[in-house]
Parts: C-alpha cells; structure tokens; sequence
C-alpha cells in the first residue's frame, strides 16, 4: 500500500515530497522567444501537460492536468491523491 511520507506525530502541516523535475524553459539569448512561450503555454495546458504526463507515468506540471492513469491504474491513483496535497521539494538543488 502507499502512504504519504512519514512525520513526526502530531504534525499537520503539508508533507514535502522529494523529486527530480523535468524542465522547460527559455533561453535569455533565445532569437524566438515569442514562440517559444507559445509552445511552453501549449505544453503546460491542461489536455496536453495531462496527455504527455500519462505518456510519461509522471506527475503533471499543470496543477489542473488529472493524467489518464489516476483513473486506470489503482497505485497511481493513489500516489496522485499523495502527489496533491503535498509540496514539491527538490532534492537536486544546486547541482550543476
């Protein structure tokens, strides 16, 4: 079974989730940027971030994006309710 990740008892805060992020961004020196924000926009929407996630077996970028494997797959589902009300935080920061 899965279960959120454990704390200390009585706490009732939001539980932290550790991960490594994908990323997408744009280059500062970018000659099309305009465009590129456009598809950055395209990627993130709703349909899209939660088609290409459910692709990927991985959580959506695009907090409205509900991935199609929550519904098909009990573990994942499972794991997405965890994923939701936690925060993100990253364990790789300051790598190079």
């Amino acid at each position: 079974d899965l279960i959120p990740v454990p704390v200390v008892e009585n706490y009732s805060g939001k539980r932290g989730l550790p991960y490594a992020s994908w990323g997408i961004g744009i280059s500062a020196g970018s000659k099309h940027q305009e465009e590129a924000w456009k598809l950055v926009q395209y990627l993130m929407s709703e349909k899209v971030n939660a088609k290409l996630v459910s692709l990927a077996n991985a959580f959506p970028g695009n907090v409205n994006a509900k991935p199609d494997f929550v519904t098909s797959d009990k573990a994942f589902g499972k794991a997405f309710e965890i994923f939701k009300t936690g925060y993100l935080a990253n364990e790789f920061t300051g790598l190079p």
